[in-house]
């Protein structure tokens, strides 16, 4: 394997990673009955699945190609930041 190989399996992986802590987050911000935050839940879980999907064409496609287009990393950084301030916000 070469270290490109590698290092888009690294990034893989580590976006798999990111993608299993969006669920906890999400699952912990679920428990919340607000229609606000479960309209908001709705959304940003939709943008969760865009991020998976993604994450299976990455696998498709070869390592190069998909380096070259920069990875998901500002949709996840968004996403991330919104389920974070929604989970701080209900919980405190």
């Amino acid at each position: 394997m070469s270290n490109i190989d590698q290092l888009a399996e690294q990034h893989i992986k580590q976006y798999e990673s990111q993608l299993k802590h969006i669920d906890e987050v999400i699952a912990r911000a679920h428990k919340e009955e607000d229609a606000d935050i479960k309209a908001e839940l709705k959304e940003l879980a939709e943008h969760r699945g865009e991020l998976a999907d993604y994450i299976e064409e990455l696998k498709d496609k070869a390592p190069f190609e998909w380096m070259e287009e920069g990875g998901p990393m500002v949709l996840w950084d968004v996403v991330a930041e919104r389920i974070e301030a929604l989970v701080e916000r209900i919980e405190h």
